[in-house]
């Protein structure tokens, strides 16, 4: 515990899940499970006790018990009290495997229970996988730790709030880390939800919900929404105050808001709450009247499409061009969702809701099904705190080309630090440097050329594809002396300009 006032952040390294003491988590994975969704998602939420039938069953009802309580205990802990400060808590579990698609398929991390604990304290999950003979994954945790211990900015001991104008009402937020605050009433918790979390960084983005109460149309002529945060600086340790305000124009008509819609924060929703699906325990009252439906994987899956559909849907009957004539093609999308349904098929064939794939031809079911439990729940992680910018990479990959790094004259893969104004900008600020990036390709098979070269970037994984066609001379660029045939060559040599290019990429 932090003295009063005090705020922090704790990094946990460990190489394997907690297995002894108060906070010890057994093995809960069994391959039985991966042929029941109900079974399944178990897996897929924090530990909690088990029904006991047998001696075996009330040990590990016994442990359970005893671990559901003090991650409980622990997670309230790190909330600020008048007797006790703030911490946030991240966990960095770095194992000896392959790459990072393949999580946990030796060893069972438990990584939804971690997790767990780490977004309600407001603390972020990561998993290092390699060769830990080699120095490429420390390089990787050595970066990771940099920035979310010294670089990124974040706020501590924090307190969020939403609202809106009447009659728009700031629903609840979607997989919100920390706690509803408990000064609120149940009033105000529902017009205006107010969070309580230890630690807000830069790489955490909240998701809230807007309902329109009351009557069917807004008779004002602008809409109004404000957040602000109550957060502790760590420099100066003085408390601030940070409110952003937004004013939107409203219309009487279901057309503008198709145009003006926001397909990556769109995209960004339904993922937020399809990973809410996914987690939640439904009453059993819901499930007698019917109106929960299928529990877990199931229900994420249906609800997804669905949506989808139902936006498709609205927008031909009420806001198409075409609407009114008979001759409408068989699919109508608005001008900024038509990237809508693409993003949707990539989160249901992502790791996170994709159905498991039962085990090769030859081998046996004791053979954990891909993807395992521990790699859908740090999917699940991220679906939960990524903001746009980051997460529709990893679910639709952006492609560059690396045609042009060539030419003399490109300043692409170059380090630039912007220009700053005379009179802008806080004194004593030194602007951050940036890279000048490729324009980006359209993520098809068109982009793809067998005598170019592409990054195809998966926002935490970087793919560098060579066609087989490609010159001697953008050979040599990428890798030297290297052969063309034999084993996969290490891009980027030492002493060319176009190896540090693309390095920098």
């Amino acid at each position: 515990s932090l003295p009063p006032g005090a705020v922090g952040r704790l990094a946990v390294l460990s190489p394997s899940r907690p297995t002894t003491g108060a906070g010890r988590l057994r093995s809960r994975p069994n391959v039985v499970f991966y042929r029941d969704d109900g079974k399944e998602c178990s897996l897929l939420r924090p530990i909690a006790p088990t029904s006991a039938t047998d001696v075996m069953e009330q040990r590990d009802h016994a442990w359970d018990r005893d671990a559901a309580a003090f991650y409980r205990d622990l997670a309230e802990r790190c909330h600020s009290a008048p007797d006790r400060g703030s911490a946030a808590l991240d966990f960095v579990l770095v194992a000896d495997q392959g790459d990072d698609d393949a999580v946990a398929k030796e060893s069972y991390l438990d990584l939804a229970t971690l997790g767990d604990l780490c977004h309600r304290t407001g603390g972020s999950l990561r998993y290092v996988a390699g060769d830990l003979a080699s120095p490429e994954p420390w390089d990787r945790l050595r970066r990771h730790l940099l920035r979310v211990l010294r670089d990124r900015p974040a706020g501590y001991d924090c307190v969020v709030k939403l609202r809106c104008t009447a009659p728009l009402e700031a629903g609840p937020f979607l997989r919100h880390p920390g706690r509803l605050s408990q000064h609120a009433s149940s009033l105000a918790q529902l017009s205006s939800p107010e969070l309580e979390v230890p630690a807000l960084d830069a790489d955490l983005a909240l998701c809230a919900e807007v309902l329109l109460s009351g009557i069917s149309t807004v008779r004002a002529a602008q809409a109004c929404f404000q957040s602000a945060v109550l957060y502790t600086c760590p420099r100066t340790r003085r408390r601030r105050v940070r409110v952003s305000t937004l004013r939107v124009p409203t219309t009487p008509h279901i057309a503008p808001v198709f145009q003006g819609a926001d397909a990556d924060a769109v995209a960004c929703f339904l993922a937020r709450r399809a990973a809410e699906d996914v987690t939640k325990i439904y009453p059993k009252q819901e499930f007698l009247h019917g109106t929960a439906g299928p529990s877990g994987l199931v229900r994420a899956r249906r609800n997804l499409k669905e949506t989808g559909e139902h936006i498709l849907a609205c927008y031909r009957l009420h806001a198409s061009p075409a609407r009114s004539s008979s001759d409408i093609s068989p699919l109508l999308l608005p001008e900024s969702l038509r990237l809508l349904p693409l993003f949707t098929l990539s989160l249901l064939k992502s790791p996170a809701l994709r159905a498991s794939r039962p085990p090769e031809a030859g081998k046996h079911w004791s053979v954990l099904p891909d993807p395992a439990a521990d790699a859908r729940s740090l999917r699940l992680h991220r679906l939960s705190r990524d903001p746009p910018h980051v997460l529709l990479p990893s679910l639709h990959p952006t492609i560059f080309s690396l045609d042009r790094l060539e030419d003399p004259g490109s300043e692409v893969g170059a380090v630039r630090r912007p220009a700053v104004p005379p009179g802008h900008g806080h004194p004593g600020s030194v602007p951050r440097p940036f890279v000048v990036t490729p324009v980006p390709l359209p993520a098809s098979a068109a982009s793809l050329d067998d005598a170019g070269a592409v990054l195809l970037d998966l926002d935490d994984v970087l793919y560098l594809l060579v066609g087989r066609a490609v010159p001697d001379s953008l050979w040599r660029s990428l890798f030297g002396d290297f052969p063309r045939e034999g084993p996969a060559p290490p891009p980027a040599p030492d002493g060319t300009e176009m190896g540090e290019r693309v390095r920098t990429l």
